[in-house]
């Protein structure tokens, strides 16, 4: 077998870029005539398996595929498993709250490292061997508050999200790719900055944002506490100086306006995509590869999103409004 390689990678996965969905094709779903046309079209243009019994279904498939690709063509595994590792943690979330409820586990995504089926299975026989160390530390903590009946959802959240991007930025780390770390380092940055901003009216915020804000970003922990007492002119001030104001700055200053964080959310998402599609041409990083993957990611929301929508009777304007930016 040949040695792995970045370039080769790259290469590679420039084929599957062609293959991606564009957004004029995804709200042609829209427009089918029935769910069943609208699957039809898909499997014609090559997304999902042809057993398939539903769009998620077909949706699990493509991103199973996209997981297995990734893995396979990686001459990286620490840059690549960096973004991959958050789709464990969104299972584990799963699985734990899961058996804190005595339910099901719905909503189990196939794009992480460890199978789904695999990693549901391991951890309700308590073990957590399956998962990176800050992960496994916290996931055992969890599964004692679970038995303990101490455990709340929004603590298995907070527990592992901090945990995720712990060993998120460890692996960035490793890595030595500096695109990784800084996309890492961005991810953490946002999530942060929109927590901050969702607690300013909640009268327990800031004991809440502390518990809530994650590793692994630039920005000072202290100083987004701060802002929840600062008014909406002077964080908007702060976020404009950030590394993130140009590109967010119309989102920033409809939640000035309105309160609403809705586009605020929008434009922090497709910062992480533009980050990625602004170094599509590059050969010798896996910007290219970890790109893709995004891509992948934002196709299946797309498509989740397009299908909901026509389910329920949606307004093709307001499927617009809150579609992402593709990587296509």
């Amino acid at each position: 077998m040949a040695q792995k390689s970045i370039a080769f990678a790259v290469a590679r996965t420039r084929v599957r870029e062609g293959r991606l969905l564009t957004a004029e094709r995804i709200l042609r779903l829209f427009e089918a005539e029935s769910a069943e046309s609208a699957f039809q079209s898909l499997l014609e243009a090559g997304y999902g398996t042809q057993d398939a019994r539903s769009f998620e279904d077909m949706i699990q498939s493509e991103l199973q595929k996209t997981s297995e690709y990734i893995r396979e063509v990686t001459p990286n595994e620490a840059a690549t498993n960096a973004f991959l590792l958050k789709h464990d943690c969104h299972n584990v979330k799963v699985v734990l709250k899961s058996m804190m409820l005595s339910r099901p586990s719905i909503g189990l995504t196939a794009l992480g490292i460890v199978e789904p089926e695999v990693l549901e299975k391991r951890l309700k026989e308590g073990d957590t061997g399956a998962l990176t160390p800050s992960m496994q530390k916290a996931a055992k903590e969890l599964l004692g508050q679970i038995e303990s009946g101490s455990a709340t959802p929004s603590g298995v959240d907070f527990a592992m999200d901090k945990a995720c991007f712990a060993d998120m930025a460890l692996l960035a780390k490793e890595s030595g790719e500096t695109v990784v770390v800084e996309a890492v380092s961005a991810q953490a940055d946002l999530y942060n900055l929109l927590m901050a901003l969702r607690m300013r009216k909640n009268p327990d915020g800031s004991d809440i944002l502390k518990r809530a804000l994650l590793p692994g970003g630039k920005m000072d922990h202290d100083r987004l506490v701060a802002s929840l007492k600062e008014t909406d002119d002077g964080v908007a001030r702060f976020l404009w100086l950030s590394r993130f104001g140009a590109p967010i700055l119309e989102g920033m200053e409809e939640y000035v306006k309105t309160g609403r964080l809705t586009l605020l959310e929008k434009r922090c998402d497709d910062y992480i995509l533009e980050f990625f599609r602004s170094r599509r041409g590059e050969s010798f990083t896996l910007a290219p590869v970890v790109g893709y993957l995004f891509g992948k990611e934002r196709e299946a929301q797309a498509i989740r999103l397009v299908m909901v929508a026509k389910a329920n009777g949606m307004s093709e304007e307001l499927v617009k409004e809150r579609l992402r930016e593709l990587y296509a």
